[in-house]
C-alpha cells in the first residue's frame, strides 16, 4: 500500500469520526438506533485507522515514529464504540474523545500529505 493510500485511510477515519460525533448530538432521550449507528461508525473508523496502521507497518523502515502515532490513534479509537450508551447525551466526555480522535486523524493525514510527518530518508 502506498503512502497516498495511508493518507486516504486516515482522512476516511476522520470523516467517520466526525460523522459519529454528529449522531445523537446532545440528545438526552433514549434512542437505541442512534446509539447503534454511532457504534457502527466508530467501529468503521477504527477499522480504517487499523488499515492505515498496517500499511504503515509495511513502510516502517521509513516511518517508525509515524507508525507509533497511528498505533496510538487506533488505541484511542478502539474503545470508543464500547463507551456509547443506549441513552445518548449522558457522557459528554465521549463527544470530546471522538472529537480529539478526529483531530488526531486529520493532523496525521495533513502532516503526511505536506511531507512534515517524521519520515526517514530512503537508503
Amino acid at each position: 500500500m502506498s503512502l497516498e493510500r495511508v493518507i486516504d485511510r486516515l482522512e476516511e477515519t476522520a470523516r467517520l469520526l466526525e460523522e459519529a460525533g454528529l449522531v445523537g448530538l446532545w440528545v438526552s432521550s433514549d434512542d437505541c438506533s442512534d446509539s447503534r449507528h454511532k457504534r457502527e461508525l466508530l467501529r468503521d473508523a477504527g477499522r480504517e485507522a487499523w488499515t492505515a496502521q498496517q500499511a504503515l507497518l509495511a513502510l516502517q523502515p521509513r516511518l517508525p515514529h509515524t507508525v507509533e502515532l497511528v498505533a496510538a490513534l487506533v488505541a484511542h479509537i478502539e474503545p470508543l464504540a464500547n463507551v456509547v450508551t443506549d441513552t445518548m447525551g449522558i457522557d459528554r466526555q465521549l463527544d470530546v474523545r471522538i472529537s480529539d480522535a478526529c483531530a488526531e486523524a486529520e493532523e496525521l493525514a495533513n502532516r503526511l500529505r505536506r511531507g512534515t510527518a517524521p519520515v526517514l530518508p530512503e537508503s
